[in-house]
């Protein structure tokens, strides 16, 4: 909480913080860089969608993914 989240075309996520820039991307399980959409919920968590990687779930911790071969219509998602 009292963070800003950005999404970045080819930068992964942004979290500003205390004056700070955190990048999370590839390195930290991200599965596309670029990020086209983004939505926080209540408990902190945040849905992004990727070019090209699918749905990522941000815990806090750790990414998980949903992709085509999990049943969603494309990897490119635009919008949540």
């Amino acid at each position: 909480r009292g963070s800003l989240w950005l999404g970045t075309f080819d930068g992964g996520l942004v979290r500003y913080r205390g004056g700070q820039f955190v990048r999370i991307g590839a390195q930290q399980g991200l599965s596309n860089d670029t990020v086209l959409a983004l939505i926080e919920r209540k408990d902190g968590s945040l849905w992004l969608g990727t070019r090209g990687g699918g749905i990522n779930h941000w815990s806090g911790d750790r990414f998980s993914q949903l992709r085509q071969r999990d049943g969603l219509a494309h990897d490119v998602v635009n919008a949540l």
